[in-house]
C-alpha cells in the first residue's frame, strides 16, 4: 500500500486504531515499501473492505493488524492494547483468543478432517476433544455444511 488510508474520523479509542504504519521488506538487498505510513480507525461493529489491485499491501496491512507480521514502524491498537509490544507468544494467544484471522490459502491442517480443523483452537484454549468436536460440528450445521466434518480439506 504506497499510500495512506484516510482515518474514519473515529475516535482513537476505536476498536482498531492505526498510525504512521510502515512495513518494508528487503528483497535482493533492496528495501521494498509495501505499507507507507498507514492511518486507519475502525470503530466497533464497522465492516470494511480493504481492496486494491495485487501487490499493493493488502495482506501486509490485514497481517500486521492480527500480530502475523510486526511492522518496521508504526503502531497498531486494538480495543485499546497495543498490539506491536506483544511478544510472538501473546500475539498468538490473542489472536486464539480474541479475534478470528482466516488465512488466504486456508491453512488447514491436511491431515486431521474439517471438524478437528475446526475444533483446534478450542482444544489449543484447553477445551476437551470431544466438548471441541462437538462445538465444531454445531457450527458448521449452522454454516450449512452438516455431514462434511468428516472430509479432509
Amino acid at each position: 500500500m504506497n499510500s495512506t488510508i484516510p482515518p474514519t474520523n473515529a475516535p482513537s479509542r476505536g476498536a482498531i486504531s492505526v498510525r504512521g504504519l510502515v512495513k518494508t521488506y528487503v528483497r535482493e538487498g533492496v528495501s521494498v515499501p509495501a505499507l507507507a505510513g498507514v492511518d486507519l480507525d475502525i470503530r466497533g461493529g464497522e465492516q470494511v473492505a480493504v481492496m486494491g489491485p495485487s501487490g499493493c499491501g493488502k495482506s501486509t496491512l490485514l497481517h500486521c493488524l492480527a500480530g502475523v507480521l510486526r511492522p518496521t514502524s508504526g503502531s497498531i491498537a486494538i480495543s485499546g492494547v497495543e498490539v506491536t509490544a506483544l511478544s510472538d507468544r501473546e500475539s498468538s494467544k490473542r489472536r486464539l483468543s480474541s479475534y478470528g484471522f482466516v488465512f488466504q490459502d486456508g491453512q488447514l491442517l491436511p491431515e486431521l478432517p474439517c471438524e478437528e480443523n475446526v475444533a483446534l483452537p478450542l482444544m489449543l484454549m484447553g477445551a476437551s476433544r470431544a466438548e471441541s468436536v462437538s462445538r465444531a460440528r454445531g457450527l458448521l450445521a449452522h454454516l450449512g455444511c452438516d455431514g462434511l466434518g468428516a472430509f479432509r480439506p
